[in-house]
């Protein structure tokens, strides 16, 4: 039984100690490349990432800076990047007013915003523009003009041939768009000035991400693209939109640092191991293995019970009650307690020396009128008074069966 429940927690415990291990091992795996995280956003690491650009920006010596709070709280200036938005993305009908408001006016103070897109076919209607999605194949987009975001820009490579047509509005912007980078005649960068700012499109989000960094003149149109228009060396990117909003709480914390499913991870573990120390581990026995009391345990039990409640006197005062009663009983004496007229009755029943019964008498007597008592004391009298019945018994019993006189035990002192 012991052995079984041993087993049964050991295995519980190496159970658990592999989740744990199997459930960090996968964490740190994931969290390092940032899968956790929306695509195209800046703490992912994988090809469908914009780490890379982060990092890159960052040792060139610029200050790039995640943007976590939505655009009615931006305060400060420079070159906003939003990579395929992909929560609340202001790019479609739903988008908040408030937040495009506040977005344009910080525009009109001489700030940039280079949007990129997913490729996927989307209106525009705040931007007079609509992004038509083309086939998935490597697209080269050539400069259709000459201008400073352009220079040492040969080829933009991008990953569809999705492009941007005209799309008129009502509560669209009055924006003049014009033609940046094209393939085959259809725009696929357009930039339109608004006050001292402008907005620059891009069809996808491909050049922006870990891989399409690297490939064509990617990078010299991204690092035209800050030089331009980074003001104080600041460049901003959109985390808001892809889930990462800076909010307090254990559950925001974990989510922005991806932790939030390995509370689920953990959460699984905990619940297996309480479903697991709810188990029995060893066969099931009875509560009880014999109904049956002693009587000795009812003593024991009693007499704790006493011990415990410091009622040494009652405890005596019941037992030379009890001895009282037995022994009037046993002379038939009916009137009230007379310790010598029932010591010469039981002498002439037993043969018993009326000595025992008087001193037995005597001693309890003294030890209720004192106000201490010692457990060793009642004992002892209780003891004593016990013996005497058992042995008087004994002698009545001698006598009913042999009526000469037996002083056996005549004289003896308990």
């Amino acid at each position: 039984m012991r052995l079984r429940s041993s087993f049964g927690f050991l295995w519980l415990l190496v159970t658990t100690a592999a989740l744990v291990a199997v459930g960090v091992i996968l964490l740190s795996y994931y969290a390092e490349r940032g899968r956790f995280e929306a695509a195209y956003s800046t703490f992912r690491a994988d090809r469908e990432g914009a780490k890379a650009l982060f990092l890159w920006l960052e040792r060139l010596g610029y200050t790039p800076l995640r943007v976590t709070e939505d655009y009615t709280r931006l305060r400060a200036g420079g070159l906003l990047f939003v990579i395929a938005p992909s929560r609340n993305a202001w790019l479609d009908e739903g988008f908040d007013p408030f937040e495009a408001d506040a977005l344009d006016n910080w525009v009109k103070k001489g700030n940039t915003v280079a949007v990129f897109c997913d490729g996927k076919r989307q209106p525009l209607p705040r931007l007079n523009q609509r992004l038509i999605r083309g086939k998935t194949r490597p697209t080269f987009s050539r400069p259709t003009q000459h201008s400073p975001l352009t220079a040492s820009v040969r080829t933009l490579v991008m990953r569809s041939d999705a492009h941007f047509r005209p799309h008129k509005s009502r509560t669209g912007l009055q924006l003049k768009w014009s033609s940046v980078f094209e393939d085959k005649g259809c725009p696929q960068v357009v930039m339109a000035r608004r006050g001292r700012g402008a907005y620059i499109l891009v069809a996808d989000a491909y050049p922006a991400s870990n891989v399409g960094i690297v490939e064509g003149d990617n990078m010299a149109f991204l690092l035209n693209l800050v030089r331009l228009y980074a003001r104080d060396a600041v460049v901003w990117f959109d985390e808001f939109h892809h889930g990462h909003a800076a909010s307090s709480g254990v559950i925001a914390y974990a989510k922005q640092r991806s932790l939030h499913y390995f509370l689920i991870y953990l959460l699984v573990t905990v619940g297996l191991g309480w479903w697991r120390y709810g188990t029995r581990f060893g066969q099931v026995l009875p509560r009880w293995t014999d109904p049956r009391r002693e009587s000795v345990e009812y003593a024991y039990a009693v007499a704790s019970v006493y011990q415990a409640a410091q009622m040494r006197r009652y405890a005596l005062e019941m037992c030379f009650n009890q001895f009282k009663k037995k022994l009037t009983r046993f002379v038939h004496h009916a009137g009230a307690w007379d310790i010598a007229h029932i010591a010469a009755q039981l002498e002439r029943k037993t043969q018993h020396h009326p000595r025992d019964v008087v001193e037995i008498s005597q001693a309890a007597e003294q030890a209720l009128r004192r106000e201490a008592l010692s457990d060793a004391e009642v004992f002892q009298l209780c003891r004593r008074m016990a013996e005497f019945e058992r042995e008087w018994l004994r002698a009545c019993i001698k006598t009913a069966f042999d009526p000469s006189p037996s002083p056996s035990l005549k004289g003896r002192g308990i």
